[in-house]
């Protein structure tokens, strides 16, 4: 019976090579120190980085390395969100996030307050209200219906004439030449009237004498008048400094509603009636 002693023998040695190895201490996980066989799989009980015997003998597969302990500190754990995802990284100080509105442009940013974008008034609006079209120059044009408005106080309005003229001509005959919201302008008879070619890329908005009282620019008049006339209901634009067409509208309603001459811009006469003198 040596034979079969012999193949009981043999089976054994083939089922357990390795069983008499000690177990080994793995190294500091979470919860405390574990104690597991260096020499074993924790997924299939084979012995780690060992080949697989086949039944005859012959070798299985290839050997697998030993996984590598943890000699220092605690295993690091990446936290993750409810969606299984990385959690969103806060943006960093001193960067800024672009945000933009329904339309996907980028949201405009508001102009500072107490920086001027143009020459209008102080207490004009940073922008025109309405697109205001430039006035045509005409050599001696005269304003329509003026030679029906009588009396002194009209007298600029009829004899008025659109000339065209350099800026050394415009010194020679006029003393006082002011900036205004669109060109310049020069001082005939207690009213600012435009010089039409003192600057040849100038854009008038009206093309007539502007009632100055007060010694104030051509353009800050037209804000006060739109100013005062607003409250009253006349007027409901932001007051921009220009004699365009809304405004002008606006002054023929009140010269209308007050007994006045409807001359459509800034008389003595209408400058009073506000209480501008």
């Amino acid at each position: 019976m040596a034979y079969g002693d012999g193949k009981k023998k043999q089976q054994q040695n083939r089922a357990s090579p390795y069983a008499s190895q000690p177990p080994v201490y793995h190294g500091p996980v979470r919860g405390g120190h574990v104690y597991v066989p260096a020499n074993r799989s924790g997924l299939t009980g084979r012995p780690v980085g060992v080949p697989a015997l086949h039944q005859n003998g012959r070798q299985m597969g290839t050997p697998t390395g030993a996984r590598k302990a943890t000699t220092q500190g605690e295993p690091k754990i990446m936290p993750l969100n409810a969606a299984n995802k990385p959690r969103p990284q806060p943006t960093p100080q001193g960067k800024r996030t672009a945000y933009f509105n329904p339309a996907n442009k980028p949201i405009s940013q508001p102009t500072p307050q107490g920086m001027s974008t143009s020459s209008y008034p102080a207490n004009a609006a940073s922008e025109p209200s309405t697109e205001i079209a430039p006035a045509q120059f005409q050599q001696h044009r005269r304003i329509q219906g003026s030679d029906q408005w009588a009396g002194s106080d009209y007298q600029i309005f009829r004899s008025y004439r659109s000339e065209w003229h350099d800026r050394d001509w415009w010194r020679n005959h006029y003393s006082r030449i002011v900036f205004g919201v669109g060109g310049w302008y020069y001082w005939n008879a207690g009213y600012w009237c435009p010089a039409w070619g003192y600057d040849p890329g100038a854009r008038y908005s009206y093309d007539g004498p502007i009632y100055a009282y007060g010694d104030l620019s051509p353009d800050q008049v037209v804000a006060n008048v739109q100013s005062t006339l607003r409250p009253q209901g006349y007027y409901e634009a932001e007051a921009d400094g220009l004699l365009g067409p809304v405004t002008r509208t606006a002054i023929v309603s009140y010269q209308r509603d007050h007994g006045l001459q409807t001359t459509s811009t800034i008389d003595r006469p209408t400058s009073e009636s506000l209480g501008m003198k």
